[in-house]
């Protein structure tokens, strides 16, 4: 078929039959409207019904375009065959109506609206089968009354929320005739439904004649100049009142708001609501105490520690508000300090913020000039010199890191960039005045991506200009500073007691005489302890919080002024720019996100969700911009569908559909891009509350106690300006207490804690994995009992090097890769409608060798959520017969020994480790399950991972699954399942490391049962009574012979659990530790197969415990696993000569009859037979060029028990 343009076919148009004049019926109408294929539209927000990302509708006859005015639509362009035989319709119809324009309608109910652009009457037909659909026309005698949505336009005087009466018209093959300047809407309908409007768009006179020669062409009865004086209907005269009433109204709301900047005292009243106000934030935030109980779980007492005569003095320049609550907050009732200077850039409400707040003696809008101490004060009001400045004894400054992503002297970098200079300036404030201890903030550091933070960091630390001249300073690290040690610290602010996500950075400088390098360590070590640091009774020093906890009622004024002052801000962005038209990359976005999530023109779930609850929650949706609404409702339903937590579900509106721009774990999604958090303002949008947060709420969640702080006279912008690139308020109170516990400041200064104090502070710490590669010079690995756990973010650099490694599927050479998996941490999340796992995989990687660069991830039919060369990464795939074996996906590492990377993704319908089943092929017939088979090499179709048994790692799993089903997965269970939202999670972790094959997982509708002193069993309901009887007390009997065979072997899983499959698993049993498969197959009744649990437990030791390296070796697994096998059912089943007798009779069918073994199951007795006779020869012929006694001793060890045969 030949498209002439996207949505409308030609040839479609060409099919349609167009009848002779007088003889169109309604069923050649629906026939021809049936052919065309409708395009999406995604304007037209007056009729779209609220939140839907678009509807099928479209015009024919004349539509204004913005440059050339009024011109026909693209449709009457490319349809004409369509175009007249709708003319002729209504011309046979309703032969004196004249008209300009068709406007048709497919699917959707129109909400409440006005067509302001139509002159005169219009008519309206409905089509198809179809109940209700009524058109409701608003009349003041009607008898149905409906709410009004929104303010409409020349109808002022209604009232959003307002019931209005109005009356029910129908339709359905019938000609109506009304007025669309009167509020009118579609009302709900079932079935299938097109309506064809016809109507006048004003300054129809004003259109081309080539417009008007088109129409009239193609049969439209176009009206003339006499049909100006129809009257349509007028603006009510109480809305002209009222921009009357305007002007002087907005006059005394400006004189109310100088009033207000006038900072006079409020009323008594006014200051009794404060004080509860402020009582109810702070209960609130869990952490809201932070400073109080930091001062006593460090100092243990509550009296001063400097005494008035050595007050401190301290200098802020940055985000010097921050800086300035946090010194307030923590030292304030131990030791005197004096703000001696502070830095604000020009804008006026932090000024006025930091001035109210945080009273310091001088504030200087010159970077420069705060540091000197000299210049122009916004205090005194006239140029002023701070005597403090000389000798300082803490400094906090912050400085952008974006300039140092370009590192490149030869292009435009950070040696020219004007935004360096800051760090520049405060490097030489750090030689000339020399403070004693400083705190730098490494501003927009969660903003860089991944690959970038080493290079950056090495920059700040070691880097230097290599533009080597006089007039050039080349010394840019700050380890380079003469007289200090410097420290760097990146931390996760989540542990400090805010809900924000991702990690921020500092550096932390003492002075060579306060402490040097030695200090700086510890500070960085102890300011990272402080977010782990436990209170007496096991709470948190810190505790977490969800975004939800610290929302403020909905009631509360600061909400109401904020959401209002919001809605006038974007009303006035959106008047400064124009009325603009979607771009057509976020039309396609759009199109794309609705046809995968499988929505229906008109489908607002999320919306129809609020409007239904009770009382109805759509409040804030109503004042909403009507892309913002659709933007969350594509949101809502994508992440119901992956089976997100909606309840803590946070989004930023500024980023669109970006995955990056919304978590559900009750954390801010802060801006991940440079270009996102300098071009677009956030807008945070907490699905809990259903309404966006306003100004206070973002500084609540910065840390920021607001119930301290004096925000009169602060617009929302100024607010919302404050918390834009501001630190968390804990993060900076740590790093301050942190060095002043490890700064010597002289006699009367006795912050400076005891060495024996500090070590039991930090003697728990366990340096970060991405903090280690940032900071750790050393080459050695610290000990990790299990490394996931005490990891934090990634952290990448993209350098050229060896991999040590080839391509996927090369298990042989693996042993000699330069960097290993040590720890996994997966969550996945489980969709059965689409058949696919998605979720998170963080790999923690240590390195073999010095100078690796990269790890090598093998990767099948996955599909990562990364921009990969976004973050320095990238795939290859093998040539030839190796491409079967999947990808390889190269990830960077930064420098050290140890570092954590993570993967977003998820499965395909491709994917060879898992298996689907439906409802019909489960035992119980009521619900789908799906298990995860990975052996040998399918690992890698479920997660990134370095798939051959010569890697072993820990692993944690989560797994977020429907109700009522269970997850059950290879590791002993962490905790009871959660369940919201009609979603459970389940918790998994191996602590023993294990290969990529053994991490496996069922989901089903099961139910436990306990079976033997250490082991359970999974089953369905219908099963489940039959798999405990064949199972139970036999798989004690099991385990304690096999570790009497094995040679007194501990079992090192703790339990032995058990999950039955249905019938069709394809295979008898599959090892999974602390979860063995088994088929149901398995239960005859009788115990007569349970010789296959024998062998899944052998398995513990042989194969799981000790492994073959390469898949060649396999014989190692699986033979020796039958040797044991065969010893423990000659103890307790068989007996020895029985045994004996069995096992010469599987060697020898195994070696006579090849026919037989190679046509069969490569798991059955005979092949692994085989493997242990072939295996056997090969690793004694090894053995005796070395080692003849041990290959005899072992030759005895194996052969011992068929002597007799």
């Amino acid at each position: 078929m030949r498209r002439t343009d996207a949505g409308y076919n030609v040839d479609l148009d060409r099919a349609i039959d167009l009848p002779e004049e007088g003889q169109i019926r309604f069923e050649h109408v629906e026939k021809a409207l049936g052919q065309i294929t409708w395009p999406n539209c995604f304007t037209r927000n007056n009729v779209k019904p609220d939140g839907a990302p678009f509807i099928e509708a479209f015009p024919l006859g004349i539509v204004l375009n913005y440059c050339l005015g009024l011109v026909c639509s693209r449709a009457t362009r490319l349809w004409p065959t369509l175009t007249k035989l709708l003319a002729k319709f209504i011309q046979q119809e309703q032969p004196d109506f004249r008209y300009t324009t068709m406007q048709l309608n497919k699917n959707y109910a129109t909400k409440m609206h006005v067509d302001a652009n139509n002159h005169g009457p219009s008519f309206i037909i409905g089509l198809g089968d179809y109940t209700g659909g009524e058109v409701w026309i608003y009349d003041e005698n009607g008898t149905v009354e409906m709410e009004l949505p929104c303010t409409l336009r020349g109808w002022s005087h209604l009232r959003p929320g307002q019931k209005v009466p109005g009356r029910l018209e129908d339709c359905r093959n019938k000609w109506l005739k009304f007025d669309g300047n009167t509020p009118h809407m579609t009302m709900p309908y079932q079935g299938s439904r097109i309506s064809i409007v016809y109507f006048t768009r004003k300054g129809w006179l004003t259109m081309l004649p080539e417009t008007k020669d088109t129409l009239e062409t193609s049969g439209f009865m176009l009206p003339g100049e006499d049909y100006q004086s129809l009257c349509t209907t007028k603006e009510d005269p109480q809305a002209q009142a009222k921009k009357v009433a305007k002007a002087p109204r907005n006059m005394v709301a400006a004189q109310e708001q100088i009033a207000i900047d006038s900072d006079d005292e409020v009323d008594e009243d006014e200051q009794v609501d404060e004080v509860l106000r402020a009582e109810q934030d702070s209960a609130a935030w869990p952490s809201g105490e932070w400073a109080r109980s930091l001062r006593r779980l460090l100092y243990d007492s509550s009296c001063k520690l400097v005494d008035d005569a050595h007050e401190l003095s301290v200098t802020i320049c940055g985000n010097a508000t921050c800086a300035g609550i946090a010194l307030q907050e923590f030292l304030s009732e131990v030791a005197p300090f004096t703000i001696s200077s502070a830095h604000v850039s020009g804008a006026s409400g932090p000024l006025r913020l930091l001035k109210r707040t945080c009273k310091p003696q001088h504030v200087f809008c010159d970077l420069n000039a705060a540091l000197a101490g000299s210049g122009h004060c916004e205090v005194q009001h006239k140029a002023c010199k701070s005597t403090r400045t000389e000798n300082q004894d803490f400094l906090f400054a912050s400085f952008p890191c974006e300039p140092f992503l370009n590192l490149d002297p030869s292009k435009p970098s950070c040696f020219d960039d004007p935004k360096s200079a800051t760090f520049l300036s405060v490097r030489s404030h750090l030689g000339l005045r020399q403070p004693r201890g400083c705190l730098l903030h490494c501003e927009g550091w969660h903003l860089l991506p991944e690959a970038s933070r080493p290079s950056v960091y090495s920059f700040l630390m070691e880097g230097e200009d290599p533009r080597n001249s006089e007039d050039r300073q080349v010394d840019w690290g700050l380890s380079r500073l003469q007289n200090y040690g410097a420290a760097f610290v990146e931390l996760p602010l989540m542990k400090f007691g805010v809900p924000l996500a991702g990690p921020d950075a500092f550096i932390i400088l003492i002075r060579a005489d306060c402490g040097g390098r030695e200090a700086a360590d510890t500070a960085a070590k102890l300011m990272h302890a402080i977010g782990e640091l436990k209170l007496p009774g096991e709470r948190k020093l810190l505790p977490s919080c969800t975004v939800g906890a610290l929302m403020l009622p909905e009631e509360d004024p600061r909400v109401v002024n904020g959401v209002r002052e919001a809605k006038q801000l974007e009303k006035a962005e959106r008047a400064a720019g124009g009325r603009r038209k979607a771009p057509k990359s976020n039309t396609r976005q759009l199109t794309v996100e609705a046809r995968e999530l499988g929505l229906q023109p008109g489908d607002a779930r999320y919306t129809e969700f609020l409007r239904g609850s009770k009382p109805p929650r759509d409040k804030w949706l109503k004042q909403a911009a009507p892309d913002k609404v659709v933007v969350l409702n594509l949101i809502y339903e994508r992440c119901r569908q992956s089976g997100q937590d909606i309840s803590n579900l946070c989004a930023d509106l500024s980023q669109g559909f970006q995955p990056i721009g919304r978590r559900d774990d009750g954390l801010l999604p802060r801006p991940s891009q440079v270009s996102k958090a300098t071009t677009d303002r956030p807008e945070y949008y907490a699905f809990s509350h259903h309404r966006a947060l306003v100004g206070q709420e973002i500084l609540l969640c910065h840390g920021y106690p607001i119930w301290r702080m004096d925000f009169r006279g602060l617009s929302e912008a100024e607010v919302l300006q404050l918390a834009a690139g501001s630190p968390a308020v804990p993060a900076v109170g740590a790093g301050i207490a942190a060095i002043f516990a490890v700064l010597d400041l002289g006699p009367g200064r006795n912050l400076k804690l005891p060495k024996s104090r500090l070590h039991e502070l930090v003697k728990d710490f366990v340096e970060p994995a991405a903090q280690a590669s940032l900071t750790a010079p050393s080459t050695e690995t610290a000990e990790v009992p299990n490394a996931v756990d005490h990891c934090i973010s990634s952290s990448f650099a993209f350098r050229r090097g060896d991999s040590g490694r080839e391509a996927p599927g090369d298990s042989e050479d693996r042993r000699k890769e330069a960097s290993f998996t040590a720890g996994l941490e997966l969550h996945l999340k489980v969709d059965f409608q689409r058949q696919l796992f998605s979720g998170e995989c963080k790999l923690v990687v240590d390195k073999l060798k010095p100078g690796v660069c990269d790890v090598v991830l093998d990767v099948l039919d996955l599909e990562p959520w990364i921009d990969l060369a976004r973050v320095g990464w990238r795939v290859e795939t093998p040539d030839g017969s190796k491409a079967k074996f999947g990808k390889a996906l190269f990830v960077t590492l930064p420098p050290g020994t140890r570092s954590k990377i993570c993967v977003r993704y998820e499965t395909t319908e491709k994917s060879t480790a898992i298996q689907w089943l439906t409802r019909e092929q489960t035992t119980g017939k009521k619900h789908p399950l799906c298990f995860t088979q990975s052996q040998a090499i399918c690992g890698r179709s479920l997660l990134p991972c370095q798939d051959t048994p010569s890697v072993k790692a820990t692993f944690s799993i989560s797994v977020t699954v429907p109700a009522p089903l269970m997850a059950v997965a290879s590791g002993e269970p962490v905790g009871e399942p959660t369940e919201a939202d009609g979603l459970r999670t389940f918790t998994y972790a191996q602590k023993v490391p294990v290969m990529s094959y053994l991490i496996a997982v069922i989901v089903a509708e099961f139910e436990s049962r306990v079976i033997g002193k250490r082991s359970r069993c999974y089953a369905e309901p219908a099963i489940m009574e039959a798999a405990r009887q064949e199972f139970s007390e036999i798989v004690d009997e099991f385990l304690e012979t096999a570790q009497r065979v094995i040679g007194g072997a501990e079992y090192e899983w703790g339990s032995y659990n058990m999950a039955v499959l249905p019938s069709s698993f394809a295979y008898g049993g599959m090892e999974n530790p602390n979860c063995t498969f088994l088929s149901a197959s398995l239960i005859p009744g009788d115990r007569s197969l349970t010789t296959t649990l024998a062998h899944e437990i052998v398995h513990s030791w042989i194969g799981n415990l000790v492994t073959n390296a390469y898949w060649k070796d396999f014989w190692l697994n699986e033979g020796f696993t039958r040797y044991i096998e065969r010893r423990i059912l000659g103890n307790l089943v068989f007996g020895q000569q029985l045994f004996c007798f069995r096992a010469w009779l599987e060697l020898e069918h195994a070696v006579f009859n090849r026919d037989a073994l190679f046509e069969g199951n490569i798991h059955g007795a005979a092949f692994r037979g085989l493997l242990l006779l072939v295996g056997y020869n090969d690793l004694v012929k090894l053995l005796l060029l070395n080692l003849q006694s041990f290959g005899r001793s072992l030759t005895s060890w194996v052969l011992a028990d068929s002597a007799g045969l």
